[in-house]
Formats: C-alpha cells, structure tokens, sequence
C-alpha cells in the first residue's frame, strides 16, 4: 500500500466490541475519501437522516449496514467523528 492510501484509512478501535454473523469485530477501518453525489443518490431511498448517515457508513467501512446497527453508541461517534474530519474543505480551512 502506499501512503497515500495508508492515510485514507482510518481504523476505529471499538470500546465496545460486537459479534456480527459470527465474527467478532473490535475494530473497523473507514475508508475516508470525499463523497461523490452517487454516494448520496445511493442512500436516497431512505427515509431517515439516521438511516442514510448509516448506509453511508457502512460502505465506507465495508461492511452491511445490519453490522454497523449493532455498534454501541460510543463506538458509532467515533466513526461519526471521522466523517466530521474527512468532509471538512481543505480549501475553506485553509483560508481562515
């Protein structure tokens, strides 16, 4: 892997492990990258801003949406976090 990939990753260890289909599951790696608007349109149908947050999520760490609702509360605001740092503009940051 390069670098570059290495620093789009970012593996969340989980507080609060769970166990999906049988696999135990103590962290996940979020792939941060900009989202496009097939992103969204994939996501559209639903009807919850909750339930689009989490279908994003989930494809951005790889996983079925079903394994990212078993996620304890703590845990899902780490990920929510990453996705806070991976949507913020380099470009408006970078002209404060």
């Amino acid at each position: 892997m390069t670098k570059k990939t290495l620093k789009n990753l970012k593996t969340i260890k989980l507080d609060y492990p769970i166990t999906y289909e049988g696999t135990d599951i103590t962290e996940l790696t979020m792939k941060l990258r900009r989202l496009k608007v097939k992103d969204q349109l994939r996501v559209s149908d639903l009807e919850s801003e909750a339930e689009k947050e989490v279908a994003l999520f989930a494809g951005m760490c790889d996983q079925p949406q079903a394994c990212l609702e078993e996620l304890d509360l703590v845990d899902y605001a780490r990920l929510q976090e990453a996705y806070q740092e991976m949507t913020i503009d380099p470009k408006s940051s970078a002209s404060k």
